[in-house]
């Protein structure tokens, strides 16, 4: 995504006006949510330490103490921010044109580095003020992000329309960013981004009541959503979203505060990716969570059909209906995190009381066979079904059982792990399905042939067999 007017012509003036020779950095560029803000895994020491006598107290001993301790970021105008989780990020004012980063700005050659990207970003700037629309009055920041490659990840923020932007032609592919249908949609995308990267560095009065309110609204809307429909789209729960309302009421005494921007820029985050996923404001919007908008090659072929008959028929019907659960909690491949636990329960409760049925009919039978023990060859083959039916209940209660604190990306990637790869021959979820089918197939199959043994037994022991 590029500024409005940059199209191929600008492009090329833009590379001719960049010599090989004046470029030392070679730009790339990156989003919030591609940085390495939380890959960093530096492991440090802890050791003891002397405290200086009235420490913190008489300005004489600060001096010492800055004196002692190495900060050449403050000599280059830089000052560090603590962001509300924890972490350390750099920022400085000292030109028109303000700088956020990550990088350890403690180390001098990084911060040589990042003071050099930072120039040349800037004079591209400058010679690209000359030929795109950009207002000169536009509240722009800049985020970089050096590497020791030579290459140097680099973002614009437009606080005016609330954005990101680039200095050179790049796809949503390349940044990683979701497949859309249209500029309206690539616009909340940007404006996305843009509320992760106030997330990540959240400046104080960032904050406004009308952000606010904005917030608060949707989480209205999506709690009302929630408690009229079973097929909402809102990612929260009708709990969750009271709660949040509850937050966001308190957040009014707090709006010029650095961690009421963090609250209020990953709700707002949330609520755009949300947007997003469904096609909000699009031609085709996603109206219901199991509706499906996208245009995907599901057909399978003759083989893989009569495969899922004879399956079907061998687990009594039962196959279909967790293929068609599948189907419903990952449609378009996208997983709400409202109904993900509830299908996960609803599974562990099926497995369960189908475990029990089986030690039921596996109680039953051995107190038949310990009464009289020349039953017993004709009771093992619904014995072993009913045994693998146990074993089979236990190990899936045994899988899923974690899986209902899953979030919505996780449980994304583990049907995603799950699923046979697209094609026009894929059969995608009916391996699974067939294993999550199983138990109900074994029970009750161990239970007929119990049943058609006991009653034939009957039958030869009575009178009407001669």
């Amino acid at each position: 995504m590029v500024l409005p007017s940059m199209d191929s012509v600008l492009v090329e003036k833009l590379e001719e006006l960049d010599s090989p020779a004046s470029v030392k950095w070679s730009l790339r560029p990156v989003t919030p949510c591609s940085t390495s803000r939380y890959d960093t895994r530096q492991l440090v020491r802890t050791s003891t330490m002397k405290i200086w006598p009235g420490f913190s107290t008489r300005r004489t001993c600060m001096n010492e103490i800055e004196s002692k301790c190495s900060m050449p970021h403050l000599e280059h105008g830089w000052t560090a921010e603590t962001h509300p989780e924890g972490n350390v990020y750099y920022s400085t004012l000292a030109s028109q044109l303000p700088v956020v980063t990550c990088a350890n700005l403690q180390n001098v050659s990084t911060l040589e580095a990042v003071d050099s990207c930072t120039d040349q970003i800037k004079a591209l700037l400058a010679r690209t003020r000359k030929h795109t629309l950009l207002p000169p009055d536009t509240e722009i920041e800049l985020l970089i992000e050096p590497e020791e490659n030579g290459e140097c990840g680099y973002y614009f923020v437009d606080h005016s329309n609330r954005v990101l932007f680039w200095l050179e032609m790049c796809d949503t592919g390349t940044l990683q960013l979701p497949e859309i249908v249209s500029a309206s949609h690539l616009k909340v995308v940007l404006e996305w981004l843009y509320w992760a990267h106030v997330e990540y560095f959240p400046a104080p009065n960032r904050a406004s009541i009308e952000t606010l309110d904005e917030v608060e609204a949707n989480f209205a809307h999506g709690l009302c959503d929630h408690m009229t429909s079973s097929v909402s789209t809102f990612g929260y729960s009708t709990k969750q979203c009271r709660e949040i309302i509850g937050v966001l009421q308190s957040c009014r005494r707090t709006l010029h505060r650095k961690e009421t921007t963090t609250v209020l820029a990953r709700l707002w985050g949330t609520i755009l990716f949300h947007k997003i996923m469904n096609h909000h404001g699009q031609e085709q919007a996603r109206l219901s969570r199991d509706q499906r908008i996208l245009d995907r090659e599901d057909s399978s072929g003759p083989s893989h059909r009569y495969a899922n008959t004879l399956l079907t028929v061998f687990t009594l019907g039962h196959l279909r209906t967790h293929s068609q659960r599948l189907d419903d909690v990952f449609a378009d491949d996208l997983v709400n995190s409202v109904q993900w636990p509830l299908y996960v329960a609803q599974n562990l409760s099926d497995w369960k009381c189908e475990g029990s049925v089986a030690l039921l009919f596996l109680c039953i039978q051995f107190t038949l066979t310990s009464v009289d023990p020349s039953v017993r060859p004709m009771f093992w083959p619904s014995i072993v079904v009913l045994v693998c039916a146990v074993i089979t209940c236990v190990v899936l209660c045994t899988k899923f059982k974690s899986m209902v604190k899953f979030s919505a990306d996780q449980a994304r990637d583990y049907l995603c792990s799950i699923e046979s790869p697209r094609g026009p021959y894929s059969c995608r979820f009916t391996p699974i399905a067939f294993i999550f089918a199983l138990p109900r197939a074994l029970c009750l199959c161990g239970a007929g042939i119990w049943f058609v043994w006991y009653a034939l037994g009957c039958w030869a022991i009575s009178p009407y067999s001669t």
